[in-house]
């Protein structure tokens, strides 16, 4: 996806990776291979962050896209493993308590534990008022994993959807391949430096804040989730961008909503802004994500048949161990574990937790089995409650963080 959408850094900070034993790995195989120009100041506000370490140590900048590819590869060389290729149709248990994951061309892999890590928690989002429009004239940036994007090649006037990273990426790709963009959001641009406000990944306030998100109802943890979120943002580096766009005439940005006005063989005809101006377009670029609706993903449909679990707002409602139903070695991660993990879930420092989670109960962990860890075992339904009264007294400033964050960090387009 990075490649296809050719971005250049991560949003997420460099202390975020799949190495789990080591937060610095990343940095120090950045220092080993001569690549530090691909670390970026992140720019994150310092106000928020002081007195933290990552802040000072460079664990907050940004990777670069092609850094943390190879990281990563480096990581699936050096780690024993067994890589099969095709899509999962379907998981089931047998009698001894292994599972069978089947893959559509027929084969199957048996295992003693599976991990459901797809991404997206939901079909793609399209906006009510472009449903006629055709696949041929639409192409949402996740369409074959990125892979449609190269259709916009070639194409005059391109319309962008969306008013999230994505939606300013997508600008930026067709941009780059010389068409003329225009940009459509709901609502102006808004700058945030990451997905959800740093007090969520700041140790001094993050245990704080996970404690008062599994305190309560599970039905509530869906409305905290998006408040926490609060709709998709730009980071400034993308913002300063696409207003260099805006200025050498590049892209328009018009805020608002978009009505299909005509349907045309080889373009589509829209109305759009205040005046209802109509403007015609070679291909739409659908920037509006997913929707939270795991029962529209075919292996969740098959696995909620074989085993039901309770769906809030498009989530199931795991085990606080990231179970699915009556599976014990069938775990969940990602966005479709958000209700258990946190806003985050989806992000890398959430899937890291996530992962951490699986571990232990895959019996991975050794000493979690010790008797010094026992005690665990009655809070894990909120693995945070042992650390909320720590949080509370070591971070006095907690709850004005998000204050702070928006009066020093913010921007609108």
């Amino acid at each position: 996806m990075g490649k296809r959408q050719q971005i250049a850094w991560l949003r997420s900070p460099i202390g975020a990776h799949p190495d789990t034993f080591d937060v610095s790995s990343l940095f120090a195989y950045a220092v080993r291979q001569g690549r530090q120009d691909e670390i970026l100041d992140s720019g994150v506000n310092k106000k928020v962050v002081r007195g933290l370490p990552e802040a000072h140590n460079g664990l907050l900048s940004l990777p670069s896209n092609s850094l943390f590819e190879d990281f990563c590869d480096d990581l699936t060389r050096r780690l024993p493993h067994t890589f099969y290729q095709g899509r999962a149709a379907s998981v089931k248990e047998t009698s001894d308590e292994s599972l069978i994951v089947a893959l559509e061309d027929g084969r199957a892999v048996r295992s003693k534990a599976v991990v459901l890590a797809l991404g997206a928690p939901g079909p793609p989002a399209i906006p009510e008022n472009l449903a006629a429009v055709p696949r041929s004239l639409m192409i949402h940036s996740d369409d074959g994993l990125g892979s449609r994007l190269q259709e916009i090649d070639g194409k005059r006037e391109v319309l962008v959807v969306g008013g999230g990273l994505t939606a300013v990426q997508c600008a930026q790709l067709a941009i780059a391949k010389g068409c003329q963009v225009t940009l459509v959001s709901r609502r102006p641009l808004t700058t945030r430096q990451f997905d959800v406000n740093e007090s969520w990944f700041d140790h001094r306030q993050s245990s704080r804040r996970h404690f008062e998100f599994f305190d309560q109802a599970i039905e509530e943890r869906a409305k905290h989730i998006r408040a926490a979120r609060g709709g998709g943002s730009v980071p400034p580096l993308y913002m300063s961008e696409i207003k260099s766009a805006i200025s050498a005439g590049q892209l328009e940005h018009i805020v608002g909503e978009v009505y299909v006005s005509k349907i045309l063989e080889n373009a589509v005809e829209v109305m759009m802004g205040d005046n209802k101006e109509i403007r015609r377009f070679d291909v739409i670029l659908n920037a509006c994500g997913h929707r939270p609706d795991c029962l529209k993903l075919p292996i969740i449909k098959e696995l909620q048949n074989a085993s039901p679990v309770v769906v809030i707002d498009g989530l199931p409602m795991l085990s606080p161990d990231l179970q699915w139903g009556d599976y014990k070695r069938l775990f969940v991660i990602g966005a479709l574990a958000s209700l258990q993990v946190g806003p985050d879930a989806a992000n890398l420092m959430g899937l890291r937790r996530a992962a951490q989670i699986v571990t232990q109960n895959c019996d991975l962990d050794v000493w979690a089995k010790s008797s010094a860890v026992a005690q665990w075992n009655d809070v894990k339904s909120n693995r945070f409650a042992a650390f909320a009264m720590s949080d509370s007294e070591d971070s006095c400033d907690s709850d004005s963080a998000e204050d702070s964050d928006s009066d020093d960090n913010s921007d609108e387009l």
